[in-house]
């Protein structure tokens, strides 16, 4: 089970409790781009154990950064947000906020260490050339890593940026 949200974590276990006939395993993903790296080491040909280390491994490597737009105003750590602004969260915690939603997200990834793929998923309304300039800016910021552009088709997310 993959929770992808540090909310969901303690739920995810007291479910995994209940079957009591499926043995249920839990790689605690506080992300979507955490999940995403910890599916993508999944092999079915591999004996459990060893699936389940591989994609642990893969999971705590992964960065994330989620783009969304602030509900209300609010100062998070030492960030200032206004009602309506772009944010972008790094694994979690805001990293950037402003008017654009692709310059956040340039500033965002500049946070990021150690960075040789980049996988960005466009969410619900997010059209293929603002997928595409978005990734573009993330080329000129990470000009080491290869940038791919998925459609995630995520409804509270225009972005969300898995990088490794």
């Amino acid at each position: 089970m993959l929770p992808n949200d540090p909310n969901v974590i303690l739920a995810a276990r007291e479910a995994a409790k209940l079957g009591e006939d499926v043995d249920v395993r839990i790689i605690e993903t506080r992300t979507v781009a955490h999940g995403m790296a910890a599916v993508a080491a999944f092999d079915p040909m591999r004996p459990a154990a060893e699936v389940l280390d591989r994609m642990h491994e893969a999971a705590a490597a992964a960065q994330g950064v989620e783009v969304t737009r602030a509900t209300r105003d609010a100062t998070i750590g030492d960030c200032a947000v206004r009602a309506g602004e772009a944010i972008a969260l790094v694994d979690g915690r805001v990293a950037a906020s402003g008017a654009e939603m692709a310059d956040v997200l340039a500033r965002a990834v500049e946070t990021l260490d150690g960075v040789g793929i980049v996988t960005v998923y466009a969410g619900e309304g997010v059209s293929d050339d603002e997928a595409e300039s978005a990734a573009e800016r993330l080329r000129e910021k990470l000009p080491d890593a290869e940038v791919e552009v998925r459609r995630g088709g995520q409804p509270h997310y225009p972005f969300i940026v898995q990088a490794e």
